[in-house]
């Protein structure tokens, strides 16, 4: 089967190749992959941006749906045939604090597909029983692809961030992630949210006022602190999410939110920055950190789309064959897409 495979660290490096259908070791199931999202992480490894999270030679992808076409013994509440999903995590040990309260999303032995495991950017991928979810009928192939982008933000908004109803959000990037943020806040009642973005990032802040930002902020044009303080009657947000993971939107988040309000960080890569800590301080500003999700997110994130409450569909720009791979990257680097589906079977 032809995959996508980062074949050493380091810049460039990615070629599509012929690889052997994978074995099933215990527990697992065998998943023919239909449809896989290409994440702005799958970019950075092919960029050797993420060399210290890469195992390679290894199958890029960590986002897919498919059909499950074999069991492997002591495959369990999983049936051949059925319509599924699969969790990022593709290891966890099962025995730390972590795992045993729930939280394997930070165990320290997760390995996840894509890049510390061989991914989905390929014909089938192995993966354990537990961490399969099986499709809603109203959920396509597509659409459960990007079910782990749902999940990231259902941990963020929903697990780890005080929203209540009529409160004021603004989020930091309008990527992938920050326009999930603004249909789940919006879904949890916030009463007003802003989306700030570059220039480059004007037909995502167009797609962001479609899906329901009260006001879309070109930082470049205008003061996005001025501005989310005006919509505030003066003190800030009352939560900021800040998914691009630049330094300078994170000092700029700081400015945004209101004292004795929260900043949620979703995005990463900004390696080591320089912030001033006494305003976190003297306006008793709360900073957390999310990272990944768990099964109930996932489980979330499902019943979320099949719904209708959170959209993806609108967020799918470009669908390509994975012999395409190379232009789906080179289409995201140049922001010229929200999310790409590739196909395997193209």
């Amino acid at each position: 089967m032809k995959a996508v495979v980062k074949t050493r660290l380091g810049d460039g490096a990615v070629e599509l190749l012929e690889v052997p259908k994978p074995s099933l070791s215990y527990g697992q199931v065998l998943v023919e992959v239909k449809a896989a999202g290409v994440c702005g992480s799958d970019v950075h490894f092919y960029r050797g941006r993420y060399d210290a999270y890469l195992n390679p030679p290894v199958i890029l992808g960590h986002e897919f749906s498919g059909t499950v076409v074999e069991l492997g013994e002591g495959a369990r509440d999983v049936k051949v045939g059925s319509r599924v999903t699969v969790e990022t995590h593709a290891r966890v040990c099962g025995k730390c604090m972590f795992c045993n309260t729930g939280q394997y999303n930070l165990c320290m032995e997760r390995v996840a597909f894509g890049y510390g495991t061989n991914g989905a950017f390929t014909g089938y991928v192995a993966a354990p029983s537990n961490r399969v979810h099986e499709l809603p009928e109203k959920v396509s192939f597509d659409e459960g692809a990007l079910t782990e982008p749902v999940a990231v933000v259902h941990h963020a908004v929903v697990d780890r961030t005080p929203l209540v109803p009529g409160c004021t959000a603004a989020i930091l990037g309008p990527g992938p992630i920050g326009l999930l943020v603004l249909q789940t806040a919006k879904m949890m009642g916030a009463g007003f949210v802003a989306v700030t973005g570059l220039p480059s990032d004007a037909k995502r802040l167009e797609l962001a006022e479609r899906l329901g930002a009260d006001l879309a902020i070109d930082v470049r044009k205008e003061d996005a602190v001025a501005e989310v303080r005006k919509a505030s009657r003066g003190y800030g947000a009352d939560v900021v999410f800040e998914t691009s993971g630049s330094a300078q939107a994170m000092r700029q988040a700081i400015q945004m939110v209101r004292s004795g309000g929260q900043i949620t960080r979703i995005g990463h890569g900004a390696g080591e920055m320089s912030i001033d800590l006494d305003p976190i301080t003297v306006r008793q500003i709360t900073i957390q950190g999310t990272f990944s999700h768990t099964w109930k997110n996932w489980e979330g994130a499902l019943q979320e789309m099949a719904s209708g409450k959170v959209s993806v569909k609108d967020l799918i720009t470009h669908r390509l064959p994975i012999s395409r791979w190379k232009e789906a990257f080179e289409l995201m680097e140049r922001q010229e897409s929200v999310k790409i589906i590739l196909y395997p079977g193209a």
